[in-house]
């Protein structure tokens, strides 16, 4: 199944992980496993407007895909993400 675009207003003014979310999820759906901050770099191609400070884009963005249950860390420090497992429906 490929997943759909965001269907969020890019480049508008930013909340706290307004659109983050949703676009590394989609990111990751297209590339699969990667490092975050080549998440960072693709979403930022996709319209993310970051705070200008890569350092600090890449922490927030390895902060929220290191808490959120939708993404999945590849094990210790490595940096890597892919998209959790979807849980399976109770039969």
């Amino acid at each position: 199944m490929k997943p759909k675009p965001p269907t969020v207003k890019l480049r508008s003014k930013p909340k706290p992980n307004q659109n983050t979310r949703e676009l590394a999820q989609h990111y990751l759906a297209q590339h699969g496993t990667s490092h975050y901050k080549e998440v960072v770099r693709g979403i930022k191609d996709m319209g993310w407007q970051s705070s200008g400070d890569d350092r600090l884009d890449e922490k927030n963005v390895n902060q929220l895909l290191s808490k959120d249950p939708i993404f999945q860390s590849l094990g210790g420090r490595s940096g890597k993400f892919k998209l959790a497992d979807p849980k399976p429906a109770n039969v």
